[in-house]
């Protein structure tokens, strides 16, 4: 048997989203290159790209079924007046690059190890512009069984797999017939449909195939960009079609927001010289382990420290015993001499502001607060506050979850103030921690290895805008990834007694089936009104926060679980406008006609 591989994206991928982020990141080299045009050095990706389009034309017109790196930067030098040693330095900075950002893909080069311990005969196939000597440079780079299996690239015999004639080069060669040939690659047609023509046993192993609440890359034009180029790379290097949905979240969606607002915590604390960084409980506990791997992989001087408090804590003016345990906590854990700032998610600093009018004294300046989205003024007599992100929605401190529970208050314990923690049940945060922190750190030693700097910061604002909320996946899904044991996105149910509210059973024909959509204030209301009238029956109950509701004894499901029952019309029991609009978006999102959408009217 002879059993041959693809290579790019079968054995190893790209940090980079695909070829063109290897000529964007050219790009920024050759801008310090005063050698070149400044049009050149702008447009050098553009140029690139251009120029291979050019050369596989040529080529066809002078009937050539492959082009190599020459050819294409023959048609490099015709937009721009380059020497000979001009060509060569790029070509061989492209190469440099491409392996640089050269990833492998575990399970393949796995499986060829094996064949060659058990002395199976293998081959590596590639339509690809670099010749053999470069690719199997940029190979053996990744691991050294690559050093003595034959390689065949299309450049260096003018011959391809999406023609076929590098298969029947390699069987002519070889000698072995068709039937006794197994070939995997990622390629449908050139690695599946043409060697499965000619008779060779095929396997077609894509190695990305996206998430569904990642959005789709041509809506950001991502082949032009450097930064998108190199966090989708990061991406896809990472992904692992076994991995979890909570990994999977924290190495994607939540990855890259939470990374960048880390970035920017830091980028502030060393502007306004802070020295040590208070992270407030719970949203600040999965920001400071990735904060804490920046710290220590740079070498910067600043101490991290997490803070246990909530709403529930911390506005207690009129309790003078819990002000007192307040006062006390901080007093033992906040170095108040040194320059310190306060890190949080989401809010209004309606909380860290109490605690400064009861700290008093100790309270001397205003205390830097960072906030990746905030509601009120930037500053008061106590606080600074610094926002990331002028979005204005929750999602933050949804992704910012911690694996502990609320912290209810403080009580003394062995002469210290202790925090008294809510007790959860166990949840799969640190599942998803691991994701969030398996993608910081890839970025980071991509940024490192490169040598270069990138601003994802417009990535977050989409990614963390109301338009997240319909590239697939709600913030109900969301949470549900991280709280669920099942591997395929889905949210497992609470179970809990239903109390107060059960939905009446009610088999005549004829009545108007019903979901209710919202279980707040409004959505009770309408929940008894139809439940006791006559005419309809409740299919479902469903709300975004439904976890929450059942925990309350309310039989609230999953939107998603809920459009899967028979109902003639969706009901939604809300009142606020911008609320009505997002429900509006879910809906329309999960396949919800329009015409069987209801509003109430109270």
């Amino acid at each position: 048997m002879l059993y041959s591989f693809d290579i790019f994206d079968t054995l190893i991928t790209r940090t980079t989203y695909n070829a063109i982020g290897i000529f964007a990141i050219m790009q920024e080299k050759i801008k310090l290159n005063n050698a070149y045009s400044t049009y050149f050095k702008h447009n050098f990706s553009s140029i690139r790209k251009e120029a291979e389009v050019n050369a596989r034309n040529y080529a066809q017109f002078n009937e050539k079924e492959e082009i190599g790196l020459s050819d294409i930067y023959d048609f490099v030098a015709e937009y721009e007046n380059l020497s000979k040693e001009d060509i060569e330095r790029l070509k061989e900075l492209e190469c440099y690059i491409e392996q640089m950002c050269a990833y492998p893909i575990a399970e393949n080069i796995k499986r060829i190890k094996e064949l060659v311990l058990n002395n199976r005969q293998v081959v590596l196939i590639s339509d690809m512009y670099l010749n053999e000597s470069v690719v199997r440079s940029i190979l053996v780079g990744i691991d050294d069984i690559f050093e003595n299996i034959p390689i065949y690239v299309s450049c260096d015999y003018n011959k391809t797999k999406n023609v076929g004639s590098l298969y029947v080069y390699i069987h002519d060669l070889y000698g072995i017939e068709y039937n006794e040939w197994v070939h995997v690659g990622d390629n449908y047609k050139s690695d599946y449909l043409i060697p499965s023509v000619l008779g060779i046993k095929s396997e077609y192993k894509k190695h990305w195939e996206g998430y569904t609440w990642m959005p789709d890359f041509s809506d950001w034009n991502i082949n032009n960009s450097l930064d998108y180029q190199i966090v989708y790379g990061v991406v896809q290097c990472i992904s692992n079609k076994s991995d979890s949905a909570q990994i999977k979240l924290g190495k994607s969606f939540a990855g890259i927001i939470i990374e960048e607002y880390a970035e920017w915590i830091l980028l502030y604390a060393k502007q306004l010289n802070v020295k040590e960084l208070y992270f407030i409980a719970r949203d600040g506990y999965v920001i400071k382990k990735i904060i804490d791997n920046i710290i220590k992989d740079n070498n910067i001087n600043i101490k991290t420290k997490y803070i246990y408090g909530s709403r529930k804590a911390w506005r207690v003016k009129g309790d003078s015993k819990a002000e007192y345990q307040v006062i006390r906590y901080f007093k033992e854990n906040v170095d108040f001499n040194n320059r310190i700032a306060f890190v949080d998610s989401y809010g209004y600093g309606i909380s860290i502001s109490e605690v400064a009018d009861m700290l008093g004294k100790l309270w001397d300046k205003k205390i830097p607060v960072y906030y990746f989205n905030f509601h009120r003024k930037v500053e008061n007599d106590k606080c600074a506050f610094y926002q990331y992100c002028y979005n204005h929605n929750d999602i933050i401190e949804l992704l910012s979850s911690s694996t502990h529970g609320t912290t209810l208050g403080y009580e003394e314990k062995n002469s210290m103030m202790v925090p008294v923690i809510e007790n959860v049940e166990s949840n799969n945060i640190d599942l998803y921690l691991e994701g969030v922190i398996t993608y910081a750190n890839m970025l980071n030693v991509t940024k490192k290895k490169l040598n270069i700097d990138i601003n994802v910061r417009g990535i977050v604002k989409e990614l963390s805008s109301t338009k997240a909320y319909s590239l697939g996946m709600s913030l109900n899904e969301l949470w549900n990834s991280l709280n669920s044991n099942d591997n395929n996105n889905k949210g497992n149910m609470c179970t809990v007694p239903i109390n107060d509210y059960k939905i009446n059973i009610k088999k005549r024909k004829g009545l108007v089936n019903v979901i209710i959509y919202g279980a707040g204030k409004e959505g009770k209301k309408i929940f008894n009104k139809f439940n006791n009238d006559d005419k309809y029956i409740i299919s479902a109950w469903v709300d975004i926060d439904y976890i929450n509701y059942r925990k309350q004894g309310l039989p609230v499901i999953s939107i998603k679980e809920g459009i899967c029952k028979e109902y003639d019309y969706v009901v939604i029991a809300i009142k606020n406008q911008v609320a009505i609009k997002s429900a509006e978006c879910v809906l329309a999102q999960l396949g919800v006609d329009k015409a069987k959408i209801r509003y109430i009217i109270m």
